[in-house]
C-alpha cells in the first residue's frame, strides 16, 4: 500500500511541476514581465522594496527551487543589487551533476548560496554560455562577482564540503 501511495505522489509532484512549467513557459510577454516586477525572494522582503532597477529573474529551474536558466537576467540584477551570481553547469543524468544539485537543494546549500543569484545551465543545451565561462567538464560551479568577473570556480566532481566553500566566496 505504501508503495501504490509513494508511486502516486510522485506522479502527483511530476504532473504538478509539469503544469507549472507548462503555464510558465506559455505566459504571454506582458504577464512574464509583470511578474518580473517583483522580487519575492526573503532576502529582499526585510527591505520593503528593491533597491535596484534590473529586473528579478524567474525561478524556473524545475528541479532546482529558486534557481533560474537565465544568466543574463540573473547578472543583471546581480550588479544592480551588489550580489554574486552563483553558476551551476550540469549535464542532465550525469551521477556526479545530480549529486551537486542534491547539495545546492540541501538546507546548506540553500543557506549559503540564499545572498546570491542562482543560475542552474545544462551544458548540453547551452554549450556556448558554458564556454563563456571557460566550463569543459560537468558538474561546474562558477562564482561571478558582481561585476560579473569569475571569482571562484571548480569543475568536476565535488565534494560537500568544496561546493559550500564556493557558495560562500567573496
Amino acid at each position: 500500500m505504501s508503495n501504490r501511495n509513494d508511486r502516486r505522489s510522485g506522479m502527483l509532484k511530476a504532473v504538478t511541476g509539469a503544469l507549472a512549467l507548462f503555464l510558465l513557459s506559455g505566459c504571454s510577454t506582458g504577464v512574464r514581465e509583470h511578474i518580473r516586477e517583483y522580487d519575492f525572494r526573503e532576502s529582499n522582503k526585510a527591505g520593503g522594496s528593491r533597491s535596484g532597477g534590473a529586473p528579478s529573474p524567474i525561478a524556473n529551474v524545475f528541479d532546482m527551487p529558486g534557481w533560474t536558466s537565465d544568466l543574463e537576467g540573473a547578472t543583471a540584477f546581480a550588479a544592480a543589487n551588489g550580489r554574486n551570481t552563483v553558476v551551476f553547469v550540469r549535464r542532465a543524468g550525469e551521477s556526479t551533476s545530480e549529486r551537486v544539485v542534491v547539495i545546492l537543494n540541501g538546507r546548506q546549500g540553500e543557506a549559503a548560496s540564499k545572498i546570491s543569484e542562482r543560475v542552474a545551465l545544462d551544458i548540453a543545451q547551452t554549450p556556448s554560455l558554458a564556454a563563456g565561462l571557460g566550463v569543459t567538464e560537468t558538474p561546474a560551479i562558477v562564482v561571478l562577482n558582481p561585476q560579473g568577473s569569475p571569482i571562484a570556480s571548480q569543475s568536476g566532481p565535488m565534494e560537500k564540503s568544496r561546493v559550500l566553500s564556493l557558495l560562500g566566496a567573496k
